[in-house]
């Protein structure tokens, strides 16, 4: 398995949102980190000051197969929280008002 581990390169890319109308090119690099053994404990460290929606790429290249990759998509100074309860509420209001006409 150590041995596995060696062979197996792991590249880091953080990227932005910068565009909503072209999927192809919504997200724009800001930091990648060259490819790295799995053993070095690859890290990406960048401080992230403008509120936005940002994805993490991490690709896995393996001596004997092919590339894998993962997107982590997260968001940075976005009220998460207060979004969903406002969102509850709408559906509740929503609902109770369709109910609501159904009895009179």
């Amino acid at each position: 398995m150590a041995a596995e581990q060696e062979k197996t390169l792991v590249a880091l890319e953080l990227a932005a949102l910068t565009s909503w109308l072209n999927p192809a090119q919504a997200f724009t690099v800001i930091k990648r980190q060259p490819e790295q053994s799995m053993n070095s404990g690859p890290s990406i460290s960048q401080t992230i000051r403008q509120r936005g929606i940002y994805r993490l790429n991490i690709t896995l290249q393996a001596a004997s197969g092919n590339p894998q990759q993962q997107h982590f998509v997260f968001l940075v100074g976005i009220p998460v929280t207060k979004i969903m309860v406002m969102i509850a509420m709408v559906l509740v209001l929503v609902i109770g008002e369709k109910d609501f006409n159904k009895r009179v």
